[in-house]
């Protein structure tokens, strides 16, 4: 099996949100704008933004500096390395959008995976 890339992630994901009716743009900050995140989402009801790692593959010490900021600010932020785990938390962020899923953590969720 192919070792996937976290570009190889970030686009079947990406795939997965626009098949939800979703949209996403990438955070491109421009020059000298290191450690911010891959990607906003906008999925009906619900927003957050991610950052796509290879498998196994944890964020930087200036990402989880900007994740922790991100977070304090009230930002939903998931730091993802399958696309598993990706579609597990689309399924369960549109259920909970629409009422039906219980105040649960997400799975994988990025309040405790960092």
């Amino acid at each position: 099996m192919k070792h996937q890339t976290e570009a190889d992630i970030e686009s079947e994901c990406m795939g997965i949100v626009t098949e939800h009716g979703g949209e996403y743009r990438k955070l491109d900050v421009g020059i000298g704008a290191k450690g911010w995140l891959d990607d906003a989402v906008w999925l009906p009801n619900w927003h957050f933004v991610v950052e796509f790692k290879k498998p196994g593959e944890k964020p930087t010490a200036l990402q989880r500096r900007r994740i922790r900021r991100l977070r304090a600010l009230g930002v939903e932020v998931h730091v993802i390395d399958d696309v598993a785990t990706f579609s597990s938390l689309v399924a369960w962020g549109l259920d909970r959008a629409r009422g039906h899923a219980a105040l649960a953590p997400a799975p994988g969720s990025p309040r405790t995976a960092q």
